[in-house]
Protein backbone atom coordinates (compact mmCIF):
# COMPACT_ATOMS: atom_id res chain seq x y z
CA UNK A 1 0.00 0.00 0.00
CA UNK A 2 1.55 3.03 -1.04
CA UNK A 3 1.21 5.60 2.10
CA UNK A 4 -0.94 8.79 2.24
CA UNK A 5 1.02 11.65 1.52
CA UNK A 6 0.62 15.01 0.23
CA UNK A 7 3.12 17.54 -2.03
CA UNK A 8 2.84 21.14 -2.20
CA UNK A 9 5.38 23.64 -3.76
CA UNK A 10 5.27 27.29 -3.12
CA UNK A 11 7.34 29.95 -4.99
CA UNK A 12 9.11 32.10 -2.61
CA UNK A 13 9.57 36.01 -3.13
CA UNK A 14 10.28 37.10 0.44
CA UNK A 15 8.05 38.19 2.66
CA UNK A 16 6.03 36.82 5.80
CA UNK A 17 2.89 34.56 6.55
CA UNK A 18 1.09 34.97 9.76
CA UNK A 19 1.13 31.48 11.62
CA UNK A 20 -0.24 30.02 14.89
CA UNK A 21 0.37 26.79 17.00
CA UNK A 22 3.56 25.62 18.91
CA UNK A 23 6.80 26.04 17.23
CA UNK A 24 9.33 22.86 16.81
CA UNK A 25 12.68 25.10 16.10
CA UNK A 26 15.65 23.11 14.40
CA UNK A 27 19.26 23.63 15.96
CA UNK A 28 22.07 24.15 13.65
CA UNK A 29 25.34 23.09 14.86
CA UNK A 30 26.96 26.24 13.79
CA UNK A 31 30.82 26.11 15.55
CA UNK A 32 32.93 22.85 16.75
CA UNK A 33 31.69 23.01 20.83
CA UNK A 34 28.50 22.47 19.71
CA UNK A 35 29.42 19.82 17.26
CA UNK A 36 31.51 18.36 20.66
CA UNK A 37 28.61 18.40 22.66
CA UNK A 38 26.14 16.75 19.98
CA UNK A 39 28.90 13.98 19.60
CA UNK A 40 29.29 13.45 23.46
CA UNK A 41 25.68 13.34 23.79
CA UNK A 42 25.47 10.61 21.34
CA UNK A 43 28.22 8.64 22.89
CA UNK A 44 26.54 8.89 26.30
CA UNK A 45 22.49 8.53 24.98
CA UNK A 46 22.46 7.04 22.11
CA UNK A 47 20.51 10.09 20.55
CA UNK A 48 19.91 10.79 18.11
CA UNK A 49 19.36 6.60 16.35
CA UNK A 50 19.45 8.30 13.07
CA UNK A 51 21.00 10.73 10.66
CA UNK A 52 17.74 10.42 7.96
CA UNK A 53 16.17 13.32 9.74
CA UNK A 54 15.84 16.29 12.61
CA UNK A 55 19.07 16.29 15.09
CA UNK A 56 20.45 13.49 13.77
CA UNK A 57 20.12 14.90 9.74
CA UNK A 58 22.29 17.93 11.41
CA UNK A 59 24.45 16.18 13.19
CA UNK A 60 25.68 14.33 9.96
CA UNK A 61 25.82 17.34 7.78
CA UNK A 62 27.79 19.08 10.23
CA UNK A 63 30.53 16.25 10.57
CA UNK A 64 30.85 15.77 7.39
CA UNK A 65 31.48 19.25 6.69
CA UNK A 66 34.21 19.61 9.84
CA UNK A 67 36.10 16.27 9.02
CA UNK A 68 36.35 17.50 5.45
CA UNK A 69 37.53 21.08 6.45
CA UNK A 70 40.50 20.02 8.79
CA UNK A 71 42.35 17.26 10.69
CA UNK A 72 41.04 17.42 14.19
CA UNK A 73 42.68 14.25 15.86
CA UNK A 74 40.14 14.95 18.87
CA UNK A 75 36.82 15.47 16.75
CA UNK A 76 38.10 12.15 15.10
CA UNK A 77 38.06 10.12 18.32
CA UNK A 78 35.23 11.55 19.48
CA UNK A 79 32.83 10.62 15.86
CA UNK A 80 34.68 6.92 16.84
CA UNK A 81 33.20 6.31 19.83
CA UNK A 82 29.74 7.74 18.82
CA UNK A 83 29.77 5.90 15.60
CA UNK A 84 28.27 2.60 17.33
CA UNK A 85 27.12 3.75 21.16
CA UNK A 86 26.20 1.05 23.75
CA UNK A 87 23.22 2.19 25.06
CA UNK A 88 21.39 -0.18 27.81
CA UNK A 89 18.08 -0.14 28.62
CA UNK A 90 15.94 -1.93 31.26
CA UNK A 91 13.29 -4.06 29.36
CA UNK A 92 9.87 -4.18 31.91
CA UNK A 93 10.99 -2.07 34.50
CA UNK A 94 8.89 -3.47 36.93
CA UNK A 95 8.89 -7.13 36.81
CA UNK A 96 8.50 -10.66 39.04
CA UNK A 97 10.73 -13.23 39.25
CA UNK A 98 8.72 -15.38 37.19
CA UNK A 99 8.61 -13.38 34.51
CA UNK A 100 11.70 -10.74 34.71
CA UNK A 101 12.40 -8.32 33.02
CA UNK A 102 15.56 -7.64 30.95
CA UNK A 103 18.46 -5.69 29.63
CA UNK A 104 18.68 -4.66 26.23
CA UNK A 105 22.14 -3.52 24.92
CA UNK A 106 21.83 -1.52 22.21
CA UNK A 107 25.02 -1.12 19.71
CA UNK A 108 23.40 -0.17 16.47
CA UNK A 109 25.17 2.01 13.91
CA UNK A 110 24.36 6.07 14.00
CA UNK A 111 27.41 7.41 12.44
CA UNK A 112 28.97 6.42 9.02
CA UNK A 113 32.67 7.61 9.02
CA UNK A 114 35.24 8.06 6.18
CA UNK A 115 36.87 4.58 8.18
CA UNK A 116 35.81 1.76 9.22
CA UNK A 117 34.55 1.70 12.84
CA UNK A 118 34.42 -1.94 14.62
CA UNK A 119 34.45 -3.44 17.90
CA UNK A 120 34.16 -6.08 20.53
CA UNK A 121 32.61 -4.95 23.80
CA UNK A 122 33.18 -6.74 27.73
CA UNK A 123 30.76 -5.45 29.60
CA UNK A 124 30.31 -5.58 33.18
CA UNK A 125 27.80 -4.84 36.07
CA UNK A 126 27.39 -3.73 39.74
CA UNK A 127 24.34 -4.21 41.18
CA UNK A 128 23.61 -2.00 43.92
CA UNK A 129 27.17 -0.62 44.89
CA UNK A 130 28.52 -4.21 45.43
CA UNK A 131 31.21 -5.88 43.40
CA UNK A 132 32.17 -5.60 39.36
CA UNK A 133 31.12 -8.21 37.81
CA UNK A 134 31.18 -9.43 33.74
CA UNK A 135 28.14 -10.63 32.02
CA UNK A 136 28.03 -10.76 28.30
CA UNK A 137 29.86 -9.66 25.21
CA UNK A 138 28.67 -7.30 22.74
CA UNK A 139 29.76 -6.69 18.76
CA UNK A 140 29.16 -3.48 17.31
CA UNK A 141 26.26 -3.52 15.43
CA UNK A 142 24.71 -6.61 17.19
CA UNK A 143 22.56 -5.75 20.32
CA UNK A 144 22.36 -8.13 22.52
CA UNK A 145 19.39 -9.00 25.23
CA UNK A 146 19.77 -10.73 28.36
CA UNK A 147 16.93 -12.05 30.80
CA UNK A 148 17.72 -10.54 34.58
CA UNK A 149 17.42 -13.73 35.48
CA UNK A 150 20.62 -14.59 33.59
CA UNK A 151 22.42 -12.02 33.92
CA UNK A 152 24.71 -12.81 37.22
CA UNK A 153 25.46 -16.23 39.31
CA UNK A 154 22.63 -17.38 41.30
CA UNK A 155 19.56 -15.15 39.86
CA UNK A 156 21.15 -12.53 42.11
CA UNK A 157 19.57 -9.70 39.97
CA UNK A 158 15.96 -10.48 40.49
CA UNK A 159 16.04 -10.75 44.33
CA UNK A 160 12.96 -8.83 45.42
CA UNK A 161 13.05 -4.89 45.62
CA UNK A 162 14.70 -1.93 43.81
CA UNK A 163 17.81 -2.29 41.79
CA UNK A 164 20.56 0.01 40.56
CA UNK A 165 22.70 -1.64 37.73
CA UNK A 166 25.77 0.27 36.96
CA UNK A 167 27.54 -0.77 33.86
CA UNK A 168 30.62 -0.21 31.76
CA UNK A 169 32.29 -1.91 28.53
CA UNK A 170 35.75 -2.49 27.58
CA UNK A 171 36.20 -1.80 24.47
CA UNK A 172 38.55 -3.25 21.43
CA UNK A 173 38.12 -1.67 18.26
CA UNK A 174 39.50 -2.63 15.07
CA UNK A 175 41.82 -1.13 12.88
CA UNK A 176 41.30 2.76 13.13
CA UNK A 177 43.34 5.37 11.83
CA UNK A 178 46.76 5.98 12.66
CA UNK A 179 47.07 7.34 16.11
CA UNK A 180 43.57 6.54 17.85
CA UNK A 181 43.98 4.24 20.56
CA UNK A 182 42.73 0.57 20.56
CA UNK A 183 41.05 0.65 23.30
CA UNK A 184 38.91 2.55 25.95
CA UNK A 185 36.57 1.55 28.80
CA UNK A 186 33.63 3.67 28.48
CA UNK A 187 31.28 3.95 31.69
CA UNK A 188 27.91 3.13 30.26
CA UNK A 189 24.54 4.52 31.68
CA UNK A 190 23.00 3.32 35.08
CA UNK A 191 19.72 1.18 35.16
CA UNK A 192 17.16 0.88 37.49
CA UNK A 193 14.39 -1.88 37.66
CA UNK A 194 12.14 -3.20 40.38
CA UNK A 195 11.47 -7.09 41.25
CA UNK A 196 8.65 -8.27 43.05
CA UNK A 197 8.37 -11.81 44.87
CA UNK A 198 6.01 -14.37 44.91
CA UNK A 199 4.45 -13.57 47.84
CA UNK A 200 3.14 -10.43 49.51
CA UNK A 201 5.55 -9.47 52.64
CA UNK A 202 5.61 -6.42 54.36
CA UNK A 203 9.11 -5.95 53.03
CA UNK A 204 8.33 -6.00 49.27
CA UNK A 205 8.40 -2.41 48.07
CA UNK A 206 7.67 -3.20 44.43
CA UNK A 207 4.35 -5.39 44.65
CA UNK A 208 2.34 -2.72 45.57
CA UNK A 209 2.79 -0.82 42.56
CA UNK A 210 1.59 -3.82 40.56
CA UNK A 211 -1.19 -4.88 43.00
CA UNK A 212 -2.58 -0.89 42.62
CA UNK A 213 -3.01 -1.37 38.61
CA UNK A 214 -4.77 -4.40 39.18
CA UNK A 215 -7.33 -3.19 41.63
CA UNK A 216 -8.04 0.14 40.50
CA UNK A 217 -11.93 0.91 39.29
CA UNK A 218 -12.64 1.49 35.42
CA UNK A 219 -14.26 4.71 36.57
CA UNK A 220 -11.37 5.88 38.16
CA UNK A 221 -9.65 5.64 34.52
CA UNK A 222 -12.22 7.17 32.70
CA UNK A 223 -15.37 8.15 34.95
CA UNK A 224 -17.68 7.61 31.46
CA UNK A 225 -17.08 3.93 33.09
CA UNK A 226 -19.08 2.23 35.57
CA UNK A 227 -17.34 1.80 39.50
CA UNK A 228 -16.48 -1.89 38.75
CA UNK A 229 -12.79 -3.36 39.11
CA UNK A 230 -10.72 -2.52 35.73
CA UNK A 231 -10.31 -6.23 35.64
CA UNK A 232 -13.72 -7.35 35.55
CA UNK A 233 -14.81 -4.51 32.79
CA UNK A 234 -11.69 -5.76 30.79
CA UNK A 235 -13.60 -9.22 31.06
CA UNK A 236 -16.14 -8.12 29.49
CA UNK A 237 -15.14 -6.29 26.19
CA UNK A 238 -15.61 -8.11 23.07
CA UNK A 239 -13.33 -11.13 22.19
CA UNK A 240 -13.84 -13.85 19.54
CA UNK A 241 -15.97 -16.48 20.30
CA UNK A 242 -13.87 -19.38 19.09
CA UNK A 243 -11.20 -17.95 21.88
CA UNK A 244 -12.21 -19.54 24.80
CA UNK A 245 -8.93 -18.81 26.38
CA UNK A 246 -9.07 -15.25 26.24
CA UNK A 247 -6.87 -13.67 29.07
CA UNK A 248 -5.20 -10.25 29.91
CA UNK A 249 -1.90 -9.62 29.70
CA UNK A 250 -0.13 -7.71 32.08
CA UNK A 251 3.48 -5.96 31.81
CA UNK A 252 5.15 -2.43 32.97
CA UNK A 253 6.68 -0.15 30.15
CA UNK A 254 8.11 3.13 30.75
CA UNK A 255 5.48 5.45 29.86
CA UNK A 256 6.92 7.09 26.83
CA UNK A 257 6.93 3.65 24.85
CA UNK A 258 3.57 4.18 24.11
CA UNK A 259 4.28 7.67 22.22
CA UNK A 260 7.14 6.21 20.07
CA UNK A 261 7.29 2.52 19.62
CA UNK A 262 10.42 2.99 18.05
CA UNK A 263 11.47 4.34 21.57
CA UNK A 264 13.59 7.07 20.08
CA UNK A 265 14.06 9.84 22.40
CA UNK A 266 12.93 7.83 25.47
CA UNK A 267 14.25 8.88 28.66
CA UNK A 268 13.35 6.87 31.81
CA UNK A 269 10.68 8.18 34.24
CA UNK A 270 7.28 7.65 34.18
CA UNK A 271 6.64 4.01 34.67
CA UNK A 272 3.00 2.41 33.06
CA UNK A 273 1.06 -0.87 33.95
CA UNK A 274 0.26 -1.91 30.48
CA UNK A 275 -3.10 -4.49 30.80
CA UNK A 276 -3.65 -6.33 26.92
CA UNK A 277 -6.52 -8.41 25.98
CA UNK A 278 -7.45 -9.96 22.58
CA UNK A 279 -10.63 -9.14 20.59
CA UNK A 280 -12.52 -9.87 17.88
CA UNK A 281 -11.01 -10.61 14.47
CA UNK A 282 -7.61 -10.90 16.20
CA UNK A 283 -7.37 -7.25 17.12
CA UNK A 284 -6.67 -6.00 20.93
CA UNK A 285 -6.50 -3.85 23.51
CA UNK A 286 -4.19 -2.12 25.14
CA UNK A 287 -4.27 0.17 27.94
CA UNK A 288 -1.28 2.02 29.80
CA UNK A 289 -1.83 3.07 33.21
CA UNK A 290 0.60 5.39 35.04
CA UNK A 291 1.46 3.79 38.62
CA UNK A 292 4.57 5.65 39.15
CA UNK A 293 7.80 7.52 38.76
CA UNK A 294 11.76 6.97 39.06
CA UNK A 295 12.98 10.25 39.82
CA UNK A 296 16.24 10.80 39.42
CA UNK A 297 17.83 13.53 42.39
CA UNK A 298 21.49 14.42 41.24
CA UNK A 299 23.32 10.48 42.32
CA UNK A 300 20.25 9.31 43.73
CA UNK A 301 17.37 7.57 42.02
CA UNK A 302 14.10 6.75 43.73
CA UNK A 303 11.12 5.03 42.80
CA UNK A 304 7.47 7.16 43.85
CA UNK A 305 4.65 5.28 43.51
CA UNK A 306 1.41 7.35 42.75
CA UNK A 307 -2.66 6.25 42.49
CA UNK A 308 -3.11 4.60 38.73
CA UNK A 309 -4.27 6.89 36.11
CA UNK A 310 -4.97 6.42 32.25
CA UNK A 311 -1.87 7.19 30.23
CA UNK A 312 -3.72 6.07 26.70
CA UNK A 313 -5.91 3.18 25.02
CA UNK A 314 -5.32 2.03 22.05
CA UNK A 315 -7.19 -0.99 19.96
CA UNK A 316 -4.84 -3.22 17.27
CA UNK A 317 -5.56 -4.67 13.93
CA UNK A 318 -2.77 -6.21 12.22
CA UNK A 319 -0.40 -3.28 11.30
CA UNK A 320 -2.72 -0.25 12.49
CA UNK A 321 -2.73 1.29 15.85
CA UNK A 322 -5.59 3.76 17.06
CA UNK A 323 -5.61 5.38 20.54
CA UNK A 324 -9.19 6.25 21.26
CA UNK A 325 -11.23 7.26 24.58
CA UNK A 326 -11.07 4.28 26.98
CA UNK A 327 -15.22 4.11 27.36
CA UNK A 328 -15.04 4.12 23.50
CA UNK A 329 -13.13 1.28 23.57
CA UNK A 330 -16.16 -1.64 23.53
CA UNK A 331 -18.03 0.33 20.79
CA UNK A 332 -14.82 -0.02 18.09
CA UNK A 333 -14.29 -3.41 19.11
CA UNK A 334 -17.25 -4.25 17.35
CA UNK A 335 -17.15 -1.94 14.23
CA UNK A 336 -14.90 -2.73 11.55
CA UNK A 337 -11.18 -1.27 11.07
CA UNK A 338 -13.55 1.03 8.09
CA UNK A 339 -14.95 2.57 11.27
CA UNK A 340 -12.10 3.53 13.71
CA UNK A 341 -10.93 7.02 13.87
CA UNK A 342 -8.22 8.06 11.37
CA UNK A 343 -6.09 11.18 10.94
CA UNK A 344 -6.37 13.84 7.96
CA UNK A 345 -3.33 15.47 7.44
CA UNK A 346 -4.04 19.18 6.49
CA UNK A 347 -0.83 21.36 5.04
CA UNK A 348 -1.64 24.27 2.24
CA UNK A 349 0.66 27.69 1.27
CA UNK A 350 -0.94 30.05 4.15
CA UNK A 351 1.09 27.30 6.44
CA UNK A 352 4.52 27.71 4.56
CA UNK A 353 6.63 31.14 5.37
CA UNK A 354 9.77 32.50 5.22
CA UNK A 355 10.06 35.05 8.05
CA UNK A 356 12.23 37.68 6.51
CA UNK A 357 10.94 40.09 4.85
CA UNK A 358 12.88 40.05 1.93
CA UNK A 359 14.97 36.78 0.38
CA UNK A 360 19.04 37.79 0.28
CA UNK A 361 21.18 35.15 -1.34
CA UNK A 362 23.00 33.24 0.89
CA UNK A 363 21.72 34.71 3.87
CA UNK A 364 19.86 31.93 6.30
CA UNK A 365 16.25 32.96 6.86
CA UNK A 366 13.32 31.03 9.18
CA UNK A 367 11.41 29.29 6.90
CA UNK A 368 8.11 27.82 9.01
CA UNK A 369 5.72 24.85 7.93
CA UNK A 370 2.42 24.41 9.71
CA UNK A 371 0.68 20.98 9.62
CA UNK A 372 -2.47 19.98 10.91
CA UNK A 373 -4.36 16.40 11.56
CA UNK A 374 -8.04 17.33 11.31
CA UNK A 375 -9.32 13.51 11.91
CA UNK A 376 -10.31 11.84 15.14
CA UNK A 377 -6.82 9.76 15.65
CA UNK A 378 -3.14 10.85 16.37
CA UNK A 379 -0.76 10.79 13.37
CA UNK A 380 2.41 8.94 14.71
CA UNK A 381 5.84 9.28 12.71
CA UNK A 382 4.66 11.60 10.81
CA UNK A 383 7.24 12.46 7.66
CA UNK A 384 8.01 15.78 6.66
CA UNK A 385 10.40 16.59 3.71
CA UNK A 386 11.46 20.16 2.62
CA UNK A 387 13.35 20.99 -0.41
CA UNK A 388 14.19 24.92 -0.66
CA UNK A 389 15.94 25.95 -4.12
CA UNK A 390 16.18 28.62 -7.23
CA UNK A 391 17.56 27.00 -10.26
CA UNK A 392 17.80 23.38 -11.02
CA UNK A 393 21.29 24.43 -11.57
CA UNK A 394 21.83 25.60 -8.68
CA UNK A 395 22.44 24.07 -4.86
CA UNK A 396 19.05 23.19 -2.96
CA UNK A 397 18.61 22.61 0.42
CA UNK A 398 17.41 19.49 1.80
CA UNK A 399 15.64 18.62 5.35
CA UNK A 400 13.33 16.06 6.72
CA UNK A 401 11.53 15.83 10.01
CA UNK A 402 9.72 13.13 12.10
CA UNK A 403 6.88 14.26 13.81
CA UNK A 404 3.39 13.25 15.91
CA UNK A 405 0.56 15.08 15.03
CA UNK A 406 -2.19 14.87 18.05
CA UNK A 407 -5.89 14.42 16.79
CA UNK A 408 -7.19 18.15 15.71
CA UNK A 409 -3.72 19.52 16.68
CA UNK A 410 -1.09 20.87 14.88
CA UNK A 411 2.71 21.47 14.96
CA UNK A 412 4.83 24.02 13.51
CA UNK A 413 8.50 23.47 12.60
CA UNK A 414 11.12 25.94 12.02
CA UNK A 415 13.87 25.55 10.20
CA UNK A 416 16.80 27.91 8.57
CA UNK A 417 16.76 28.24 5.09
CA UNK A 418 19.23 29.45 2.78
CA UNK A 419 18.28 30.38 -1.24
CA UNK A 420 20.94 30.76 -3.58
CA UNK A 421 19.20 33.84 -5.54
CA UNK A 422 16.32 36.41 -4.63
CA UNK A 423 13.54 34.12 -4.85
CA UNK A 424 12.75 30.47 -4.29
CA UNK A 425 10.32 27.20 -4.49
CA UNK A 426 9.71 25.40 -1.26
CA UNK A 427 8.74 21.87 -2.00
CA UNK A 428 6.96 19.76 1.12
CA UNK A 429 5.91 16.31 1.10
CA UNK A 430 4.34 14.91 3.83
CA UNK A 431 4.34 11.41 4.26
CA UNK A 432 1.78 9.45 7.09
CA UNK A 433 2.90 5.42 7.07
CA UNK A 434 -0.41 4.47 9.38
CA UNK A 435 -2.50 2.76 7.02
CA UNK A 436 -5.36 4.42 8.77
CA UNK A 437 -4.42 7.86 7.76
CA UNK A 438 -5.81 10.33 5.38
CA UNK A 439 -3.99 12.93 3.51
CA UNK A 440 -5.78 15.98 1.62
Amino acid sequence: MIPPSIVLSLLMAGGTLPLVGGSHAARVLSDRPQLVSALERLVRTGEPRHVTHDDGEELDAALKEALAARADAELQWLATRAALPIVPTIVRPLSSRTRPGALYLRTDRVLTLPWTVDYTADVEARMDNGVWQPILRVRSGASEYRSLDKLLPSAAAITPGFHSLALRARIRYGQLPAGMPGRETRDLVTVHYGVWGPARTAIDPVRPFFESVASVSASQLDPALPDIPRSSWMADLPHDVTDHGVVTDWRTEWCGVHESMSEEGLLPGDVCGVARRGGPDHSFTEIWIKIGTLKNDGDESRWVRQSPMLTAAYIHSGMLRVRVPLAAVREYLTQPEEGWPSARLVVNAAGISVASPNIVPGVPAPLRILVANMGDADASGVTINMVAASESNLPAMHRTFVRTIRAHGSIEIETPVTFPARYGIVSVLIVHRSPAARAR
